[in-house]
């Protein structure tokens, strides 16, 4: 599960993923020092009609999802 947003100018993701080969895995936000060793298949789904942002929390400094309300080019 993850978010593919826009991050000033261009496009990022966010994934959450739970992978593994033998007795090594992964769970869990893959960022920093994560290597990758396979390909994932995805399917991505467009959700309409809401404006989201990631955007800086000042406490963590992390950049987090906020659902902001209705788009202005949503159908009524």
């Amino acid at each position: 599960m993850g978010t593919l947003f826009w991050d000033n100018e261009e496009p990022r993701l966010h994934l959450h993923v739970g992978v593994g080969r033998g007795n090594e895995t992964l769970v869990g936000c893959a960022r920093g020092g994560a290597t990758v060793y396979l390909i994932q298949e995805v399917t991505i789904f467009e959700i309409t009609g809401i404006e989201a942002q990631r955007l800086e929390d000042p406490e963590t400094g992390l950049k987090l999802l906020r659902l902001l309300g209705k788009s202005r080019s949503a159908a009524p």
